[in-house]
């Protein structure tokens, strides 16, 4: 599975760890591409339910900016909430016990960013660098070389991903900072600019590379997306995105338009 990921990243030419701006822009261009569709967008509103009867969907109950109770019907309702969430928001007495189980075998990546800052760039390499042999540090990338406002002028970035491998943040932080120094030496002299640690109802992935969910649920209309049913050969961002494409085929082919 780690060589299906990385022949379906190789595909992509030279990807970013993020795109120029930050997520602001992906959001964005999300929200313009929603409004072309004529699609309505509630902000600020959360969901509280997903209401099932008889074994499917039949929408939503949420509270709206102001506290109003909001009752949406919809024969398909796509959750990117997590697996364990979604279980919470419809109830656990309408899933079987084998889909329960397979929620609760789930296994969360635990990860730490950190964003190391100095003078002159550490490479002459614009896409990310894949570490096989460090058992913490998984990937680095230096964004400055095609978005140079990454940071201050004449400055340098390199961003560093890493999971962690015990409960004591503390000292995984530290073996991290020193993986990375024994990959760069550069960085002996550089500042930790930053340091985003990503654990418990918020890790960095839900689901494990590889050992991820399906999309569908026992419930007919439900579906799951997000990192936890990342489809085979694919991970983060990019494995969200494949899945939905999935998502929508698969919809599109139970769900014909007017037969709902």
């Amino acid at each position: 599975e780690y060589f299906r990921i990385l022949r379906g990243f190789g595909q992509c030419g030279s990807i970013t760890a993020m795109p120029k701006n930050g997520q602001k822009t992906t959001m964005d261009a999300m929200v313009s591409q929603l409004e072309r569709w004529r699609t309505d967008l509630l902000l600020e509103t959360k969901v509280e339910a997903i209401a099932c009867i008889g074994g499917k969907v039949e929408g939503v109950v949420a509270a709206g900016p102001d506290g109003e109770r909001l009752e949406i019907e919809a024969p398909v309702v796509i959750s990117d909430a997590g697996p364990k969430e979604t279980v919470k928001l419809a109830g656990e007495s309408v899933f079987d016990k084998g889909f329960l189980d397979e929620v609760g075998d789930l296994c969360p990546t635990r990860a730490a960013v950190t964003i190391f800052g100095y003078d002159q760039p550490l490479l002459d390499y614009e896409s990310h660098v894949q570490f096989i042999e460090t058992d913490r540090l998984g990937t680095a990338w230096e964004p400055t070389h095609i978005w140079p406002d990454y940071a201050p002028p004449g400055r340098h970035a390199l961003y560093t991903y890493s999971t962690l491998k015990t409960e004591d943040t503390k000292k995984e932080l530290s073996i991290i900072v020193e993986q990375c120094k024994s990959q760069f030496p550069g960085l002996e002299k550089a500042e930790i600019v930053a340091t985003l640690v990503f654990e418990k109802d918020w890790p960095v992935l839900r689901a494990r590379p590889g050992r991820c969910m399906g999309m569908k649920t026992p419930l007919r209309g439900l579906y799951l997306a997000g990192d936890a049913v990342n489809v085979s050969g694919w991970t983060c961002g990019e494995g969200i995105s494949f899945s939905c494409r999935a998502i929508a085929q698969d919809i599109q082919a139970r769900f014909p338009k007017g037969k709902e």
